[in-house]
This record gives C-alpha cells, structure tokens and sequence, in this order.
C-alpha cells in the first residue's frame, strides 16, 4: 500500500537542475523503501541497539520526497516518523503520498501508521518546529553523501547541540561524522540508492569517539605526539580545524623579500597547542609532479610563491620551468609512506604556505633569521578515517609574541636523484622523522567492492 501511495508522486525537474547548475548540497535522490529496513535491520545487528519500539522517533533530515520516512514507518514501530525538507515542492509530493495512503486506509479498513508520519518544510539550523523535532529524535537520518566540508560540519554542530544522548545519527558519507560528540557503532557498509551501491555509518551520541581513533592510530602517536594533545588533535582533524592563522602570521624577512617566515601573533605556552597543517601539493613521483606542474592551472604560480628567492627562473618552456621549481623546492619536499599487502609506496609531500615556512631552511636569509634552536615540532600524520594525510605542529618551548616560529625538519628530496635509485621497499631509515605506517586498506577494499 505504501508503494501504491507513493507512486502518485511526480519528480521535480527543479531538483535536476539545481545540481546541474553546480549546487551538489541539493542532489536529489530517495531511498527506497527496501534499503531503509535493510540499514535500520543492520545498524540493530551490527550495534546490538534497539532502532524502534516504544517512544522511538525516526527523523529524516533532507527528506525530500519522503520515501526514507514512508519505509520507515511502515517497516518498523514507531510513535512518530518526520521528514525535514527544505524544497516545499518535494514536500508537496510526500504530502500528496501521504494523502494516498490515508485514502487506501480508510478504503480497505486497515490500519495504517498514516497517523504517525508527517513533513516539515522547513531550515533545519533556523526553524523551532525542526529543533523541536529533532529533540525528540531517536533515530535521524541523514543523507550528506554529496554535502561539502562546511555543511557537514554545521549539521554536526547543530546535532551535537540540540540531539538527545544516545540518539543514532546514520551518515551516508565516507569521512567520520565530524564532531567528536558522535560515536561510530558499525563499520561502513553499503545500501542501495536510486543510482548504485552507496555507502553508510550510524553513529550514536556518547562518549568514546576519541578512544577508537587513539586505537586505530596508536603506532603513529606513541612516543611523539604529547598525550595531553592527542585528543585536540583528533577533534581537530575530524572538524577540520585548521586554526593556526588565530595564532600566527606570516612576515617579510625585510622589505620587497620574497621569503616570508612565521611569526607569532600571541603567547604560547610549551605543548599548549596543537595545529593541523594541510599538504598543498602530493605526487608519486617526478614524472607525477611535472605533469601536474604543467597541467594543474596555478599551480606553478603558488609553488614559486612558496619558495621565495631559492627559485630561479631557467627558461621559458615548461621543461626548464619545472625542474628549476623542483630544484628550488628540494629542501622543502617531504614524504610518508602508505603499506598495501606489504608493497610500500612513497607518497612526496609539500606543506601548506604556513607549514612550509616553518621548517627549517638551510640556506638563505630564512636560515639566519629562524635561529639554531627549535621551539616547534612537526610530525606527519595519516587519518584512517579520513584517508587523508596531514602535518601536525605543536610549540616545545614558551612562545611570546612575535618570535618566529621554527621546526627542526631535516628531510628534504631531490626527486633527480630519487627517480635514479631503485625504488626502496622502506624508506624508514632514510627519514628518521618518518615512521611507515599502513592506511586502512581493509576500509579502502570495502569501499572499492561496494562502489566499483
């Protein structure tokens, strides 16, 4: 009967073309009655949680037609089913569903859960009735497969704030939900979308986020990273808080110079911090890197940037430009490296415009001007989760304002004279700041068999 109601229902053409026009936020797509029973079916096997019953409220935020909430409503035991739509067009179409379905009961005399099940239109950050909803959720679904960054954290911040403790949060998102308030309780797996194999997470609003990453990453944290900053730098990188501009700022060594160092634009305290520092540019080797200088518009520009005055224009083809920029960037290049079954590879690295002035230059006016004694230090770090690589940074000694900032990083390439060598089967004795650690290949083997 539920299929029977939704199928009066009609598709918005406006809903294609938002996506057409650029706004991925806005993807449209259901989930169909079958793949909602089976992932609230495998979240109570996987976590050994009850999903429904008694004083259980199922929320779908980004309902659009309402299928999610039509599924569950109709699989499951509920006391009430909602759906948050922001597009009253979409929530026109689950109402006129909802009408149907109404009419079918009323006309076979058979109880249906219509008195259970209602839409909202409505903002999900900015609406009473939608935080009120959300209050009393139990259960929310979220489909964020094609939300960005910013958005997923904003929702996260918005569930953490106003969802009830223990309230299951399911995600349709590779990367962790990002606030550390949520705690996965299964492995991703995979349901079936309107277009393909998708993939899917619940979590649930308790401590222990913290625990299962400093497990899973506990090889490449013991003896390095300071205990009393592990958890920032988890939250960190799980929110995306890329933050050390509030603390620093870069500065011309003298006027009109092209090398810039770090300053510090406050007082820190020795292991008080903890930042994150992006990679700017990743490659695998050198014939990977000039293909992707000559290819990747600007990126040139922002490398030459980077390197200040060691650059030196040789020439005017990209042949010449290149190897002049890899030459200027030789010190500045580091490396980790990434185990499959055994078989290493060496990913090369540079750091962001911040993390690439804060290690230590060699040569130059940069050199004269860091000194000869550390007061930083940086690591290299693979998120498991994430499948992402970042630098962590931290102050070892008191800061005050206006010191320049310095790390002592010895590791640099000189990708002629690598691309000459045999390729190394570990390169852990080369980089003493460098530890082989192994991605979660069994989380990458997962994804590539659920969504070929």
């Amino acid at each position: 009967m539920v299929k029977e109601a939704i199928a009066v229902q009609s598709l918005d053409q406006s809903a294609i073309e938002n996506v057409i026009t650029g706004d991925m936020s806005l993807l449209y797509g259901e989930t169909s009655l079958e793949s909602i029973k089976a992932i609230l079916d495998s979240i109570a096997s996987q976590a050994h949680v009850c999903v429904s019953g008694d004083n259980h409220v199922f929320i779908d935020v980004g309902c659009g037609r309402g299928h999610a909430v039509f599924g569950a409503a109709a699989a499951f035991r509920f006391d009430r089913c909602i759906g948050i739509e922001l597009v009253q067009e979409h929530v026109d179409q689950a109402n006129l569903a909802l009408e149907k379905l109404v009419e079918l009961e009323n006309q076979h005399e058979i109880p249906l859960p219509t008195n259970k099940i209602s839409f909202v239109c409505a903002d999900a950050f900015d609406s009473d009735v939608a935080h009120e909803a959300l209050r009393s959720a139990t259960v929310v679904y979220f489909f964020d497969l094609a939300f960005g960054v910013d958005l997923r954290a904003s929702f996260a911040r918005l569930f953490a704030e106003i969802l009830r403790d223990d309230t299951i949060v399911i995600s349709t998102h590779l990367d962790p939900f990002p606030s550390e308030k949520f705690c996965p309780i299964t492995d991703i797996f995979s349901f079936q979308a309107e277009w393909g194999a998708a993939p899917v997470r619940a979590y649930q609003k308790k401590p222990g986020a913290f625990t299962m990453w400093l497990e899973k990453h506990k090889l490449q944290l013991e003896s390095k990273l300071p205990s009393d900053l592990q958890e920032k730098a988890s939250i960190k990188m799980l929110e995306s808080q890329f933050d050390i501009g509030h603390f620093v700022q870069l500065a011309q060594i003298e006027p009109k110079s092209l090398d810039l160092v770090v300053m510090a634009t406050q007082d820190m305290k020795a292991c008080s911090q903890v930042f994150i520092v992006d990679h700017a540019w990743t490659f695998l080797s050198r014939t990977d890197a000039v293909a992707a200088l000559q290819g990747v518009p600007g990126l040139d520009e922002r490398l030459v940037s980077i390197c200040g005055s060691s650059y030196e224009s040789a020439g005017d083809d990209n042949d010449s430009k290149a190897s002049a920029l890899l030459h200027a960037l030789r010190e500045l290049l580091g490396s980790y490296t990434l185990n499959d079954d055994g078989r290493t590879t060496t990913v090369y690295y540079l750091l962001d415009e911040v993390g690439s002035r804060i290690r230590h230059h060699k040569n130059g006016l940069v050199s004269q001007v860091q000194g000869d004694t550390p007061n930083m230090k940086m690591m290299p770090f693979y998120h498991k989760d994430l499948r992402l690589a970042f630098n962590l940074v931290w102050p070892i000694t008191d800061i005050s304002e206006g010191d320049i900032l310095m790390c002592k990083h010895e590791q640099g390439w000189d990708l002629d004279e690598v691309d000459t060598q045999v390729k190394l089967e570990s390169t852990d004795d080369l980089l003493p700041e460098m530890k082989e650690y192994a991605s979660q290949q069994s989380l990458k083997n997962l994804i590539y068999q659920n969504n070929p």
